[in-house]
């Protein structure tokens, strides 16, 4: 009906605090489609096994190939989500 009633009910951001399996939200502040102020309420409620991680650059349209998430392995989105999923897995 409207882009409101879009979000009310597509929107994980009311369940984010319910989130049981490990999960990694990566977001940047600069992102020109989607703006920091806009996510960091519902950021801040989400569960103990969701880690969030802000970079300063990148979000919609690419995030930049030296990326650093703080994740051992080469710089770069893919890299760094690789070796956090690695990191989950049991041993």
């Amino acid at each position: 009906a409207s882009a409101e009633d879009y979000y009310a009910r597509a929107s994980v951001a009311p369940i984010l605090d319910r989130i049981a399996l490990p999960a990694w939200i990566v977001e940047s502040e600069n992102d020109p489609m989607v703006p920091a102020w806009t996510l960091q309420s519902a950021l801040a409620r989400v569960s103990p096994t969701t880690e969030v991680t802000w970079t300063p650059r990148g979000g919609h349209v690419g995030m930049p190939a030296d990326l650093d998430l703080g994740r051992p392995g080469p710089r770069g989105l893919h890299s760094q989500l690789l070796a956090w999923i690695t990191s989950t897995l049991p041993s």
